[in-house]
């Protein structure tokens, strides 16, 4: 059976190393990628935008601190999201899409400091900049009964605005044998596949191999963006 749904693969951390952004920058020229998440605070993130402004859709990998959300207001939090869209604009590259990992979004997981996330700011800044949100359609899984209708709000509200959300998130990359399987068994609609490759490991990075792994599934070919 083939597959009738689309894969979109976004490249992830984009600016956090040169292993990295050499990696990314090599997947993107080959045409292996169909966006890429920028950490905008990061040390390499203007070099990286640079080298990528012309090969792939860029968007804006919000990053937030504990001690960043801790009591604050929904106004401060929406702030805190624009000054990071507002840092890619002013380095002269126009974002596409916003993106937040799901435990911010939802305030998941044991570090998770604001209740019910981040979701409301985020549609916010997304709809203020006609932004693609990285809001799946469907729920991801594992989310409680509240969680769950807090995303089904979520949707709701991202509709409302206009916004374009992927129907899937995929946060697993497959193994070069199980690719045949995962791409057979795509849901219909958009999926959206979140990557995290790098040219080399990098010493310190607990991620390391695994990007270096995903680096050389992607620029194989066979996940190729379609």
């Amino acid at each position: 059976m083939i597959s009738t749904g689309s894969l979109r693969v976004v490249a992830d951390d984009v600016g956090q190393s040169a292993a990295i952004d050499d990696g990314v920058a090599q997947l993107a020229r080959a045409g292996h990628l169909s966006a890429a998440s920028v950490l905008v605070r990061a040390r390499g993130a203007g070099a990286a935008m640079a080298a990528l402004a012309d090969l792939v859709p860029l968007g804006v990998h919000v990053q937030l601190e504990p001690d960043e959300l801790v009591g604050a207001a929904s106004e401060q939090v929406t702030a805190l999201i624009v000054a990071q869209v507002e840092r890619m604009l002013a380095a002269g590259h126009s974002p596409a899409h916003l993106d937040l990992h799901t435990s911010a979004l939802y305030g998941l997981g044991p570090d998770a400091v604001r209740p019910g996330g981040v979701l409301t700011e985020a549609i916010t800044v997304a709809a203020r900049y006609r932004l693609r949100l990285r809001l799946p359609r469907r729920a991801p899984a594992g989310l409680d009964d509240q969680q769950a209708a807090l995303h089904a709000r979520a949707v709701a509200a991202a509709d409302g605005a206009g916004l374009l959300l992927p129907d899937v998130l995929v946060t697993e990359v497959p193994a070069a044998d199980d690719v045949p399987a995962f791409l057979a068994a795509l849901p219909d609609g958009e999926v959206e596949l979140v990557t995290h490759p790098a040219l080399r490991a990098d010493p310190g990075d607990r991620l390391g191999p695994e990007r270096v792994r995903q680096h050389a599934l992607l620029a194989s070919g066979v996940l190729h963006a379609r």
